[in-house]
């Protein structure tokens, strides 16, 4: 059973040399965290036995001490718990809360499987160069 958050923090390495390197955000929007502990929820394992090329893990912290990772890779997947997971919804709430398209080269921002994911909404993200997606 997920339990309740105290935050989800960010700390990541994005291979770009005039990115910002390794960045470290606290999260503490109950929205956001209610939406993130929503989709977790409704995860089901995917196929991919390979660990994710990890951009960013996200430490869960619970109100009873106990911590979970996820890790966040460059693509559509990411892993939790052991396992590899896709969730869209999921990926776009916790890059968006990082800034993580505003740092990312551009063209890599048209595959992400979650920017052309129509089966929810989401506000539009700028790119490293200021394009809209």
């Amino acid at each position: 059973m997920i339990g309740p958050f105290i935050d989800i923090t960010d700390s990541g390495l994005i291979e770009y040399p005039d990115s910002m390197g390794i960045v470290d955000t606290l999260l503490t929007d109950p929205k956001l965290l209610r939406e993130v502990h929503d989709e977790l929820k409704k995860l089901n394992p995917n196929a991919n036995l390979y660990p994710p090329d990890t951009r960013a893990s996200y430490t869960l912290r619970y109100k009873d001490g106990s911590e979970e990772k996820i890790c966040m890779g460059e693509y559509d997947y990411f892993g939790f718990r052991g396992r590899s997971y896709t969730n869209n919804r999921l990926l776009y709430l916790l890059r968006k809360s990082i800034d993580y398209y505003r740092i990312v080269w551009e063209p890599m921002l048209d595959g992400l499987e979650e920017l052309n994911d129509t089966t929810f909404e989401r506000e539009p993200v700028v790119g490293k160069h200021g394009m809209v997606y």
